[in-house]
């Protein structure tokens, strides 16, 4: 009957749409997956760095191997040669 075809015409109409949904979500969650993954490692990575840049700034250069006489306490600032 007509009934029966509108009504098979609108859930047809409406599964084609909640298709269209259901592929938008499943691309979202897979990003949301992926980014999740590809950050993961953020606080080891962190980590590694700060110990670098603690490592790095604890260096110091001895005067024998830069040619930089030591400079006393009370002397005031050398100019650059």
């Amino acid at each position: 009957s007509r009934i029966q075809v509108l009504e098979y015409l609108h859930q047809r109409a409406w599964w084609r749409v909640a298709q269209g949904h259901l592929f938008f979500t499943v691309v979202l969650w897979a990003t949301f997956f992926v980014q999740i993954y590809r950050r993961a490692d953020v606080e080891h990575a962190f980590k590694v760095k700060d110990g670098i840049t603690q490592h790095i700034q604890q260096i110091e250069a001895h005067p024998s191997i830069s040619g930089v006489n030591l400079m006393e306490p009370n002397q005031g600032e050398v100019p650059c040669r």
